[in-house]
């Protein structure tokens, strides 16, 4: 019953579950990725409440913009929805090279909330135009772009291998997205069509 109140993002947490555990530990992906999930998921309304008050007075509080992300992800009411697209727009927005933009819990599907995903997308485009070469925005949109844009996850991924080629962190994030396209046979051609 606990995996029900993940709803339709439990198949997006799996794929990024799989892409932590294929990465070795020490990479920073990987690290921020856990860190990220690490703790509860579900609050009482009181706890959301002073959380999001907390926030409020440090809005640059990341691990507090996590706990309440984990949090909206369970919770699919409208107000919870309109809460969760803040808090990852702020992080796109005015944290893209920390290692929260780049977990599954900023992640904007494309099907679920397109609003959302579309303005997260701009804000990664716009990211990639000023700061395409910092390897951490990079890596953190490729992540973005993982399961809506795959050709262009690629692209940055080879970008990334291409900015730090002592890293292995980059070949091993493109394997796994060969990976990800074997296992969805034509979903590289579905990918394109919905551009």
């Amino acid at each position: 019953m606990r995996h029900a109140a993940l709803g339709g993002w439990l198949p997006i947490l799996l794929v990024w579950a799989a892409q932590a555990r294929a990465q070795p530990p020490a990479s920073p992906v990987t690290a921020g990725a856990e860190r990220t999930l690490r703790g509860p998921w579900r609050l009482s309304p009181d706890e959301v409440s002073e959380l999001e008050t907390k926030v409020a007075a440090a809005p640059a509080d990341l691990e507090l913009r996590g706990r309440l992300l984990r949090h909206y992800m369970t919770d699919r009411t409208p107000e919870a929805r309109a809460a969760r697209a803040r808090h990852v727009l702020w992080i796109i927005a005015n944290a893209p090279e920390a290692d929260i933009a780049g977990s599954p819990v900023t992640y904007a599907d494309k099907i679920i909330e397109p609003e959302v995903h579309e303005q997260a997308r701009s804000l990664w485009l716009a990211h990639l135009e000023a700061s395409g070469s910092n390897p951490k925005i990079v890596g953190n949109a490729a992540a973005f772009f993982l399961l809506s844009e795959r050709e262009r996850a690629r692209d940055l991924l080879q970008r990334g291998r291409e900015l730090e080629p002592e890293n292995p962190q980059w070949s091993e994030r493109l394997a796994h997205l060969d990976m990800l396209a074997a296992r969805r046979p034509g979903a590289e051609a579905r990918d394109s069509a919905r551009r």
